[in-house]
């Protein structure tokens, strides 16, 4: 569970918000440390989630 009031919005958010829901997937990619998992835990806060790493070599 994240706190909202220690949560940083990102300019992202409203974005994904909107494509919710639409029948697609929503690839999340990016750097390592980012706040990816935070974003999508904030998002998807009180509902289940699956998510994915994938590693190069």
């Amino acid at each position: 569970m994240i706190a909202r009031n220690s949560y940083i919005e990102r300019k992202l958010s409203p974005i994904i918000q909107e494509k919710l829901f639409k029948g697609k997937a929503i690839l999340l990619m990016g750097a390592r440390q980012t706040g990816k998992t935070t974003l999508l835990k904030f998002l998807f806060s009180g509902r289940k989630i699956t998510s994915f790493s994938v590693f190069s070599r």
